[in-house]
């Protein structure tokens, strides 16, 4: 969805394939509905991160206690500073609705969520994983004002 369908109410939804539009219908909106973008492809199980120095964390590499990792997710809502439809965001463009972030339970320290420059429609969502957890394979994650 463009970045300013984000808020509450009713908005009107149609899809232009090849130039022909299908019919136009009503849709609910919300503030924020976080979705995460998954390693599988099917919105299902581990969701894609990267370490601080964009390398993938997996099995193999693990997030540590202490670390910053970068999630990657839709539907954050609208940015504080609007991003015009269809355009690339350049820098890091914040989200208005703040997130929080749980990491097996314990809340992790936010230290961005936005935009992600140079991939239109996507978030990223910089965490600090919190000291004492232990990362089990499927991970709780809870965003949310």
């Amino acid at each position: 969805m463009p970045w300013a369908t984000g808020g509450s109410g009713k908005i009107r939804l149609k899809a232009t394939v090849d130039g022909v539009d299908s019919n136009e219908i009503t849709v609910r909106s919300a503030p924020a509905s976080a979705g995460y973008f998954s390693a599988n492809g099917k919105g299902l199980g581990t969701i894609i991160a990267a370490h601080s120095d964009g390398s993938a964390i997996t099995a193999n590499s693990p997030a540590a206690a202490g670390e910053t990792v970068v999630l990657y997710a839709s539907g954050l809502g609208t940015l504080a500073k609007p991003v015009a439809e269809y355009d690339w965001p350049t820098s890091g463009d914040a989200t208005s609705v703040p997130v929080q972030a749980d990491v097996a339970g314990i809340q992790a320290t936010v230290l961005y969520a936005g935009a992600a420059p140079g991939f239109p429609g996507v978030y990223q969502i910089n965490i600090v994983i919190p000291q004492g957890v232990t990362i089990p394979r499927s991970e709780e994650r809870r965003v949310g004002k």
